[in-house]
């Protein structure tokens, strides 16, 4: 049986991308800013593909699809939502250091989530988690 992965390659380039944006925000050199950014930004995209293999594993194909839709409508309503409260956040504050240590700590929390999720049903489901039909064409 093929070990699964998918979860590291999430978990790690989300927790380093929230790290970098964190410590980002504590660098006083517009060059280190931008390398702390750049790496930010890497750990904001690469995990994508990996991400998206994950809910077909544990949900079946009816769930699946809604699954799927539900974290886009989350996506879609967070990338709506997002600036108005980086905005809000600011003016309460007068610095964007708090919305910026949000995200960080979204990203660090979600890296979390991922590789507990995962952990758990290894140990609850070890044989339908990993079930070869969960991973067929559909």
């Amino acid at each position: 049986m093929v070990e699964h992965q998918d979860e590291w390659h999430v978990a790690i380039p989300t927790a380093i991308g929230g790290l970098s944006f964190a410590a980002a925000l504590f660098l006083s050199s517009p060059y280190e800013v931008m390398a702390a950014f750049t790496l930010g930004a890497v750990g904001v995209y690469t995990p994508h593909a990996s991400f998206w293999q994950l809910p077909p594993r544990y949900l079946s194909n009816a769930a699946a699809a809604a699954g799927i839709g539900l974290i886009n409508t989350i996506g879609t309503l967070a990338g709506f939502l997002g600036p108005y409260a980086t905005g809000w956040l600011h003016d309460v504050t007068g610095s964007y250091r708090v919305p910026m240590l949000g995200v960080a700590a979204l990203m660090c929390m979600s890296a979390t989530m991922v590789v507990l999720i995962e952990r758990k049903s290894r140990t609850a489901l070890p044989s339908v988690a990993r079930a070869p039909h969960a991973l067929k064409h559909r």
